[in-house]
């Protein structure tokens, strides 16, 4: 049996080198690309909720007189955007004393400057969270913007 002659190892060896620095620098290429693009991403996200500011100016849960978990109730939420910034609110949680949230899809953009009236339906038991809601929330893409309301402020219609 006869070996592989030193110059045949030595192409083999660099060639070997040279095909994992090639796949490498690919990958790293391809990772510092989406690293940037992701913090060009946050970077405009962060200028856009620089000027975001809203409040909840008024809530409402109205159980249609059905307190029943899947029968359909209704969430109405006024909604200020006093900032110069669109706002997204992707849900509402309401917060009771004992802990346990309650998350309701809102899915509704409020443009800078307007007040809107968000209304969804829902099939959350009244029974479980007329008057024991201490609060309720909607945090929007704004990771420093939540507005919040006491839920003694809600209006329980219905019951």
């Amino acid at each position: 049996m006869k070996a592989i002659s030193p110059v045949i190892s030595v192409i083999l060896l660099i060639s070997v080198a040279v095909s994992t620095a090639a796949l490498i620098a690919a990958w790293q290429g391809d990772f510092l690309s989406n690293y940037i693009d992701s913090l060009n991403r946050q970077s405009s996200l962060d200028v856009h909720c620089q000027s975001a500011s809203a409040s909840i100016s008024s809530a409402s849960f109205d159980c249609r007189s059905n307190c029943n978990e899947n029968s359909t109730h209704q969430l109405t939420l006024g909604i200020r955007n006093t900032g110069d910034a669109t706002i997204n609110l992707k849900s509402a949680y309401l917060v009771k004393a004992n802990g346990e949230v309650f998350e309701i899809s809102l899915n509704q953009s409020i443009p800078a400057g307007s007040t809107r009236t968000v209304s969804v339906e829902n099939t959350k038991s009244c029974i479980s969270l007329a008057n024991s809601v201490i609060e309720l929330s909607v945090p929007t893409q704004c990771s420093t913007l939540t507005p919040s309301l006491e839920g003694q402020n809600i209006q329980w219609l219905n019951c």
